[in-house]
């Protein structure tokens, strides 16, 4: 019986030293800014309701349809 390659990536260490710089950063930041409120969306008649190009099938036409992985 011949053994075939595998292969598996080399991780190295993660290193998070940058956190507290970004952290003090961000905090610098919204000390120096007003508050500002946020805008709540419109909701608009041109979008539709459902992203789906086509009709919703009836339930035991998906189930018929469904594979399943195991």
């Amino acid at each position: 019986m011949r053994k075939t390659w595998v292969v598996k990536p080399i991780k190295e260490a993660k290193q998070f030293d940058y956190i507290t710089t970004l952290m003090e950063n961000i905090l610098r930041y919204k000390k120096s800014k007003k508050p500002k409120k946020s805008k709540k969306a419109k909701k608009s008649a041109k979008h539709a309701k459902n992203i789906a190009t086509k009709e919703k099938p009836d339930k035991e036409t998906a189930i018929k349809a469904h594979i399943s992985r195991f």
